[in-house]
């Protein structure tokens, strides 16, 4: 399939310096398989306390791929969703690419959702719980449980018919995300419920594709305390964007 847009890819990182191999190993798998990609990495030290933003500074420079790399840091900490909307707000691509530095879905999941950005599909977003989902490495049983009830709470508030809102791999239109990063208010753990929640309000069609994800069992999302601030922040999307 021929391609003549830009894609940037944005990978919010905090305390990564321990998993970061992993991502650079996959940049160099990814990009020389795909030269007909225009492609540009944006990494986002969100306020890191370790040395994640000298590993990928080093990285930048001595891959040989740079500019296709780049690092955007500052500090202190406030989340993965201010992160990803700083990396949104430094590139003007055709599409954005959203995925986690711990590569718990491979960079290759792309080919999935090129037929539908050429398209022109705005809102595409990886799902664990669709057609053609392969779950590599499943999550322990409560934290699945966690995710389900999460999910039920989310589609009744927002009224989305979304299976899988937490999935970290998602593409975004160069117009929709410029819309509806702007006005998002929540910068941690529910962020892309909000995000999607915008979407949904601006008309813009949302398409969930089947993905292979592998599970971290280092992630360091704390379930209950997380649980507890996702229910109020569910209910400030709610009253402030409906």
């Amino acid at each position: 399939m021929s391609w003549n847009k830009n894609i940037a890819v944005i990978i919010p990182a905090y305390n990564e310096a321990s998993r970061l191999d992993q991502a650079f190993a996959e940049i160099h798998r990814f990009l020389p398989a795909h030269p007909e990609l225009n492609l540009e990495i944006i990494f986002v030290d969100d306020g890191s306390l370790d040395n994640t933003a000298n590993i990928i500074n080093d990285f930048v420079l001595s891959s040989g791929i740079s500019p296709k790399v780049r690092l955007i840091n500052y500090s202190p900490n406030h989340g993965k969703g201010y992160a990803v909307k700083q990396g949104i707000m430094a590139a003007s691509p055709d599409y954005y690419l959203i995925a986690d530095a711990d590569m718990s879905t491979s960079l290759f999941e792309l080919e999935k959702f090129l037929p539908l950005m050429a398209q022109g599909l705005p809102v595409i977003i990886g799902t664990r719980k669709e057609h053609g989902a392969v779950l590599i490495k499943k999550q322990p049983w409560h934290r699945q449980k966690m995710g389900e009830i999460y999910s039920y709470l989310a589609q009744f508030i927002t009224g989305l018919k979304i299976k899988d809102f937490g999935c970290g791999f998602k593409v975004f239109s160069y117009e929709a995300a410029q819309k509806v990063f702007a006005p998002a208010i929540i910068d941690r753990w529910i962020w892309d419920t909000e995000i999607l929640f915008l979407a949904k309000k601006y008309g813009y069609e949302i398409r969930e594709v089947g993905i292979n994800w592998a599970d971290d069992a280092n992630t360091r999302v704390g379930v209950i305390k997380e649980s507890f601030r996702s229910l109020a922040d569910l209910i400030k999307i709610y009253w402030r964007h409906k």
